[in-house]
């Protein structure tokens, strides 16, 4: 028999904090709030990766195009609410205070039809969306500006 599963989510994003000096410690970091609802209750994680950039056109791949932070947390029973950090130093050479924008966006691994699957919500929707409740808000990637 074939279920219908339905995701409820919200995204949003917002620099924690921009390290200044320490070496140990991530040139950014990002906390991200994200609420998840009525997935397939054998999903397994949720992950997060924030782009930098030192231009608002730079997309991953670019030059402009200068770090990444990777962040994750586990979904349980088809739900998780709560902050995903995700921390990273730009690339080597690059001056952190050079980075202007960031994007974040949400991966979510869920077991469908007795298989795994990897939905990412980047610039498009790989391989293909999570059924989405009627009217249910889908906020899986935020854009902004570092300063």
């Amino acid at each position: 028999m074939h279920h219908k599963h339905q995701a409820f989510w919200v995204i949003l994003a917002s620099v924690l904090s921009l390290a200044s000096g320490a070496t140990s410690a991530a040139d950014f970091t990002f906390t991200v709030p994200v609420k998840l609802s009525k997935l397939p209750p054998d999903s397994g994680t949720v992950g997060v990766s924030c782009h930098l950039y030192t231009s608002a056109a730079a997309r991953p791949g670019d030059r402009g195009h200068v770090g990444t932070a990777y962040g994750s947390a586990v979904i349980s029973g088809g739900a998780f609410e709560g902050e995903v950090t995700a921390a990273s130093n730009v690339n080597s050479g690059v001056d952190p205070a050079t980075v202007t924008h960031y994007s974040c966006s949400l991966s979510i691994t869920a077991q469908l039809r007795g298989r795994l699957h990897t939905f990412s919500y980047g610039y498009a929707a790989l391989p293909s969306t999570l059924p989405l409740a009627p009217g249910a808000p889908f906020n899986p990637q935020v854009v902004g500006t570092i300063r």
